[in-house]
């Protein structure tokens, strides 16, 4: 009987620290979003952004002093953020002390309703100090992870979109070169019929730095810098090549069309010989879920009844 309770406790408490985690990040995304979020929906919706915004800058005079002093490793961690935001495309529309600053209000929300929880519960049920002081921590935590969470998984995806695109990119360039367009012609092209594509938003910066006077090689060399993609990285490397040995770039073009599609094909591969294993994990959490719900008033009742 006491095992039974004791795990079923055991398995209760994990649900209450799940669902408290994604209570955080709930709560913290929609901080971010409406941080970074520039179109307009309605004027209610509008006004909450102000606000948030508001806040952040509010905050943001505390990060300076952080970084001034170094607190925490500010000064090595702020760079870091800054490389994480170009590569998710979003460091036109954040600096990194802003982000922190976001980390830093999505932390004080989640203890203030931590604690506003945790008064209730004390109240009404007889919850100990120590526990929501707990609950609180853990909070915290979870709040000041959940934004480099989610720019991690804004990278993946832009990454992934990036390098989805890269065929179908080369082909169209290589394409537009065979109607008489000249290279940087043909990039411009394309990123003219796709302005919302990740990987026209970087060959636009290209096109940009060079027309600023950087070089064609160096201009390609700080896009896979950015990216930071192994399929973006070889492009890069064997256009630069061939611009270095003089050789025609719509042959380069052309033999890049096919490796790169010959990446995507062996990535797919990949992809569908893992997609029963990696969905193997929730499939077990979802029977492990049924069978506590079928099973767990059974087996109370037998121990109660032995």
């Amino acid at each position: 009987m006491e095992s039974t309770l004791l795990i079923l406790s055991l398995l209760a408490a994990l649900s209450s620290a799940c669902a408290l985690a994604l209570f955080v990040y709930w709560l913290v995304s929609g901080i971010s979003d409406r941080v970074m979020v520039t179109g307009q929906s309605d004027a209610k919706s509008s006004g909450r952004r102000d606000d948030v915004k508001a806040i952040v800058r509010l905050l943001l005079p505390t990060v300076a002093r952080w970084r001034a002093n170094d607190t925490l490793g500010f000064q090595k961690l702020l760079p870091e953020i800054e490389g994480k935001l170009v590569r998710a495309g979003l460091r036109r529309l954040q600096t990194p002390e802003a982000f922190v600053a976001q980390s830093l209000l999505g932390v004080i929300c989640v203890v203030g309703a931590l604690l506003i929880i945790g008064l209730v519960l004390m109240l009404a049920a007889g919850t100990s100090l120590l526990t929501v002081l707990f609950l609180c921590l853990m909070g915290a935590a979870v709040a000041w992870m959940a934004p480099s969470m989610q720019l991690g998984s804004k990278i993946s995806n832009r990454v992934s979109l990036i390098e989805k695109q890269l065929p179908f990119a080369i082909e169209f360039i290589v394409l537009s070169m065979e109607a008489r367009a000249s290279y940087p012609g043909a990039v411009e092209t394309y990123c003219d019929q796709f302005p919302t594509d990740p990987l026209a938003e970087e060959l636009a910066l290209v096109l940009q730095e060079v027309t600023y006077g950087t070089s064609t090689q160096a201009a390609l060399a700080g896009f896979a810098s950015r990216v930071q993609s192994v399929d973006v990285s070889a492009f890069v490397v064997a256009v630069n090549a061939g611009l270095d040995t003089g050789q025609p770039i719509k042959k380069v073009m052309q033999i890049q069309s096919d490796a790169a599609r010959e990446r995507r094909f062996l990535a797919a591969e990949r992809v569908a010989k893992t997609a029963a294993t990696r969905a193997l994990a929730p499939m077990m959490m979802v029977v492990g879920a049924v069978l506590l719900v079928l099973l767990g008033p059974v087996l109370i009742s037998m121990s109660s009844a032995f």
